[in-house]
């Protein structure tokens, strides 16, 4: 199980590399895996707001923090739906602070861009972070025209792009590069809006062992499984957006346009649970899951955390920020008193300020999926950047944790940029003046005083 966008994302795009046709399925196809790899148990269903619109665009979101592990926005699909539906980006510029305030903590930083620029998703990617994007359908495999949409985009080489739709959970639409982009810059002008907390801890080289594949491919030759030839859709010309699957005579199922998807129905008559529809949804079936097109601007717009930046500055922020390459992995798990300690000791004991940009920090309890699924030991687990599988060896774990001294000495250790002999060097005469510099002008003052008048005494003497 892949678990970083990998370092060769970044690299230019060069003549196209022949892909298969679009299919949907897991996260390998055609001996390439996908590089964000959120568990199938962590993807979430659309729903609908208060007014029965879609809210494709903070399920996204909630997908995106997932994978980072940003608390303040894990639940927003399900905070919106007592809101209005819709999306665009001076609504989610809106919300985001909303979300996050419902929850006492503040605002995630992120950022938003429009007008469809290929290199903001592939920073972004490489970078670890799960990347919310239009997306406008037509591919023959989940919808057969033109429909209005947020996905997250998962993995981008010269070769695929793949897609986690949250109309289908727990499967992947996988597409030739050129594919998508045309598809993401046909819905709202290429609009992409990112998390910039990083991702989950790479994957202790030391416990991996057969590699998770979840959810296999279940599509031969480009074609999903289809239940029976000869089904075909009908619409109901009374109740605008619904539709019915139908084989001969008899129904298959219904999709509904509140929110619910497709529901198979049983040949015992009774109704099976939500799910994927097997076959494309036919053209102009509920075309619109959340995405209100007209506020989306086909404009190049970039802007960090609601305000508006060049596009230079959008794109170092994922540097500048949180930059995944090169930097050590931290990583706690524990319960909630071990996490904040650690969290405590990194933000403010001074000998370990010096090593924040060093560090990409993240915190789990023992059951969370990002650390259970890959063996990751209770305590503090230091690593080294992770290498293109998403692995990387433990340089250091502290299975009890002693006080910030005992961190410190355990990065200062692994760190491979630390040279003692480029520490400060400090003489015996710079110390003593050091010392005098800090004692406050008033103490000499007074003891300026002192000398003067003991002097005055023995001369009256």
């Amino acid at each position: 199980m892949s678990r970083f966008c990998l370092p060769f994302l970044l690299l230019p795009f060069t003549l196209p590399v022949q892909a298969g046709p679009i299919h949907a399925g897991g996260n390998t196809s055609q001996g390439e895996e996908i590089t964000c790899d959120l568990p199938a148990g962590e993807h979430l269903r659309n729903s609908t707001g208060r007014d029965g619109l879609g809210l494709c665009v903070f399920t996204s979101l909630d997908h995106a923090a997932r994978w980072a592990n940003e608390p303040a926005l894990i639940g927003f699909r399900d905070f919106m739906k007592l809101q209005p539906g819709g999306g665009w980006p001076e609504k989610v510029d809106e919300y985001i602070p909303r979300m996050a305030a419902s929850k006492g903590l503040p605002a995630p930083p992120y950022i938003q861009h429009t007008g469809g620029d290929a290199e903001f998703l592939r920073l972004a990617l490489k970078t670890g972070r799960y990347v919310s994007v239009t997306y406008n359908g037509r591919d023959g495999v989940f919808y057969s025209g033109n429909i209005a949409h947020m996905v997250n985009l998962v993995h981008l080489t010269d070769k695929w792009a793949v897609v986690h739709d949250n109309n289908f959970p727990g499967k992947w639409l996988w597409l030739p590069t050129p594919d998508f982009l045309s598809r993401w810059r046909g819905s709202g002008g290429g609009w992409a809006v990112v998390l910039l907390k990083s991702g989950p801890p790479p994957i202790p080289v030391n416990v991996a062992g057969p590699r998770e594949v979840i959810g296999q491919n279940r599509c031969v030759d480009g074609r999903c499984r289809i239940a029976e030839p000869e089904a075909r859709w009908q619409v109901d010309q009374q109740a605008t957006g619904y539709f019915y699957l139908f084989a001969g005579s008899r129904q298959l199922g219904t999709w509904y346009p509140d929110g619910r998807g497709y529901r198979p129905l049983r040949t015992d008559g009774t109704w099976g649970a939500t799910g994927e529809p097997p076959v494309p949804l036919p053209e102009g079936a509920l075309t619109n899951f959340g995405l209100d097109v007209e506020r989306v601007s086909s404009e190049s717009r970039y802007w960090v955390n609601g305000r508006p930046t060049s596009r230079g500055d959008a794109l170092a922020a994922f540097g500048s920020l949180i930059d995944d390459s090169g930097k050590l992995r931290l990583t706690v798990v524990g319960d909630d008193a071990l996490r904040q300690r650690v969290r405590d000791d990194l933000a403010r004991h001074p000998a370990l300020l010096a090593y924040r940009d060093r560090l990409l920090v993240q915190d789990y309890p023992p059951d969370h999926w990002a650390v259970a699924g890959v063996g990751m030991a209770p305590g503090i687990t230091l690593q080294s950047a992770p290498d293109a599988a998403g692995k990387a060896p433990v340089l250091a774990r502290l299975p009890d944790y002693a006080g910030p001294e005992m961190l410190i000495a355990a990065i200062r250790k692994a760190d491979p940029a630390y040279r003692p002999e480029k520490d400060p060097k400090v003489t015996a005469d710079e110390s003593r003046r050091s010392l005098m510099e800090k004692v406050p002008s008033a103490v000499w003052l007074l003891a300026g005083g002192v000398v003067m008048w003991v002097a005055k005494r023995r001369k009256a003497q």
